[in-house]
């Protein structure tokens, strides 16, 4: 908890804007480990991405429903 909502709200800047270099999944991976470790720090979570979760592409699954078109109808 910061003392200042000032310093909290740059650090939540922060944390947001590494969605800019990082995939959504990979950011929010990270933000749940951090929430486990009460380690919720723009560093901490960088750090979290950088060096500890893997650096391949994680992929999203979809869930099946008539309206979800997959690759192929656009080819």
């Amino acid at each position: 908890m910061r003392k200042h909502p000032e310093y909290a709200l740059r650090a939540c800047l922060g944390i947001l804007r590494l969605a800019n270099d990082f995939s959504p999944l990979q950011l929010e991976a990270a933000c749940k480990q951090a929430l486990a470790h009460n380690s919720t720090s723009y560093r901490a979570i960088r750090a979290l991405i950088k060096h500890t979760l893997p650096q391949t592409e994680l992929t999203l699954s979809l869930p099946e429903h008539d309206n979800v078109r997959g690759a192929s109808y656009y080819h």
